[in-house]
């Protein structure tokens, strides 16, 4: 019975070290493919694998990086829409509403300040928008 449980023993541990250097080498792959596609394809494989969180965060960083390049109104919008939960949505919003502040600034119409604030209510800048508002109104 003692060679019996041994030999289990070893088997599983063949096995369980067999799995992980596995999920080892699907992460090293997806890696080195540095695709979306390919991460995602590791994720789905191993959704509770070692290497989840890192393959989850290489592929926030792929989805941020074009954003930062092409540096547009729309291209941060589509993002906060698409990637609530992604570690760049705080910076993408605050990227975003500086754009759209700057804008409203420039046009400088209580319409513009009225509907900045309707739709960016949790903007640094609603303060900013209220007074000016103000200033603008006639006496």
């Amino acid at each position: 019975m003692k060679k019996f449980v041994s030999l289990l023993a070893f088997v599983l541990l063949v096995l369980s070290f067999y799995s992980c250097n596995k999920e080892q080498n699907a992460y090293t792959n997806a890696k080195k493919a540095n695709s979306i596609e390919a991460l995602k394809e590791f994720a789905t494989n191993y959704p509770n694998g070692d290497y989840i969180d890192s393959a989850k965060g290489i592929i926030d960083s792929m989805i941020w990086q074009p954003v930062l390049i092409k540096d547009s109104l729309r291209c941060y919008k589509k993002f906060i829409d698409e990637y609530p939960k992604s570690r760049f949505i705080a910076t993408a919003k605050g990227i975003f509403y500086n754009k759209m502040w700057q804008e409203v600034i420039s046009s400088n119409t209580i319409d513009d300040y009225e509907t900045f604030i309707d739709e960016y209510p949790d903007s640094k800048f609603i303060d900013s928008a209220k007074n000016m508002i103000k200033k603008l109104k006639p006496l």
